[in-house]
C-alpha cells in the first residue's frame, strides 16, 4: 500500500478485522525506522496514529532513543520500559522498528503485529550491523509462539531493501 490515502483506511480495516470479536480497546504502539529525529514529520506514521486514534484505538507514537543507530540494547528497553509493550499490545513497525518487534518477540509476547519492510540481515550495511539486530539467528519459533497474529508487509518496488528480503 502506497499511499497515505489508502494506508490509513486499510490499516484500520485490517485492526478491526482482527479484532472484530473483541469490546477491549486495543493500545497501538507504532515503531519508526532509523533516522527519524522527529516522527511525526516521518513517513506515514503521524498520518497513522491520527487515524487509529479516530478510529477508537489507543495509539502512541513517540520519537526514539538512539534514532539513527536504531540499537536494541537502547530501543527494546524503550519499547517494554517507556512505551509499555506487553501482552495487550498492538505493535506497528517500520524498517528497523520491525526488526526491534521481531527481536522483542523471542522473549516478550504481545498481542499482534503488523510488520512493513522487515529484513533479516543487514544487508551489508554498517549502520544496520551495529544495530545489534543481526548478529545471531532469529528464533522464527519463539517469535510466532509470542504473539496471536503477525501481518508483513513489503513491497517488490521497495527502494531500499530487496524484496527477497521483505519475503524471507
Amino acid at each position: 500500500v502506497s499511499t497515505q490515502s489508502t494506508w490509513g483506511p486499510f490499516l484500520i480495516g485490517l485492526l478491526r478485522l482482527t479484532m472484530s470479536s473483541e469490546s477491549i480497546k486495543r493500545r497501538v504502539i507504532l515503531l519508526p525506522g532509523n533516522g527519524c529525529k522527529n516522527v511525526r514529520r516521518c513517513n506515514w506514521y503521524q498520518y497513522a496514529f491520527d487515524e487509529l486514534n479516530k478510529n477508537g484505538f489507543e495509539a502512541v507514537l513517540e520519537d526514539m532513543p538512539d534514532p539513527n543507530k536504531a540499537r536494541e540494547s537502547i530501543w527494546l528497553p524503550f519499547i517494554i520500559d517507556t512505551l509499555k509493550a506487553d501482552k495487550n499490545s498492538i505493535l506497528i513497525g517500520h524498517s528497523s522498528g520491525a526488526e526491534a518487534i521481531m527481536r522483542l518477540l523471542e522473549n516478550h509476547q504481545v498481542y499482534g503485529v503488523i510488520l512493513v519492510s522487515a529484513c533479516h540481515t543487514d544487508l551489508g550495511i554498517e549502520n544496520e550491523r551495529i544495530s545489534g539486530y543481526y548478529n545471531r539467528p532469529w528464533q522464527w519459533e519463539k517469535i510466532k509462539s509470542n504473539t496471536n497474529w503477525i501481518i508483513q508487509f513489503g513491497a517488490e518496488d521497495d527502494p531500499f531493501l530487496p524484496y527477497s528480503e521483505q519475503s524471507h
